[in-house]
């Protein structure tokens, strides 16, 4: 499949438009604890141990950051309160913080039957979201759709996010 881009305007991207040369790599490790007792789950993870970024050069050969990846460290509290024997519901706050920002999450969950869940999200920087997701035998599915009304998302259809995941260990935990 070939993509013509005669009649593309790159100038809407100065990135794209700009650049000439793009090198660079790093290596990325991630780290995660979770400890759950009853119905309480708290966890730490820094999904960013590694700091790093991509140079690149624009038109007039200077040297710019194209990608810049700094450390984060994360930490979230869940508490799943039951409501009956299907139905319950997870509040989780979520701390995110990298070197130069520290920003929240609050989010809640309702589940049904702890296969079917829909939700609401907000965080720190005014994005909201909806949540909406299942677990079929071993598979969990989720997908978010996180939107604004100021900063990068308000120029945008928002952020579409879809989670593929698979449960290992014991078949029924609790």
């Amino acid at each position: 499949m070939m993509i013509d881009m005669t009649d593309a305007d790159l100038q809407l991207d100065p990135m794209i438009g700009q650049a000439q040369v793009a090198k660079g790599k790093f290596m990325n490790a991630e780290f995660g604890v979770d400890y759950t007792i009853k119905n309480l789950s708290i966890g730490f993870s820094i999904p960013q141990l590694t700091s790093g970024s991509v140079n690149g050069y624009n038109g007039s050969g200077q040297k710019t950051v194209w990608y810049s990846n700094t450390k984060q460290y994360r930490g979230y509290i869940m508490k799943s309160m039951v409501l009956d024997k299907n139905w319950q519901i997870q509040p989780v706050v979520v701390i995110n913080k990298s070197e130069s920002t520290l920003m929240y999450d609050i989010n809640a969950v309702l589940k049904l039957k702890e296969q079917l869940w829909i939700g609401g999200s907000y965080k720190s920087n005014s994005a909201m979201g909806m949540i909406i997701g299942c677990q079929l035998n071993r598979l969990v599915l989720n997908y978010v759709y996180e939107f604004s009304g100021s900063g990068l998302l308000s120029a945008t259809s928002g952020v579409h996010d879809i989670s593929i995941g698979f449960l290992f260990g014991q078949k029924n935990p609790r």
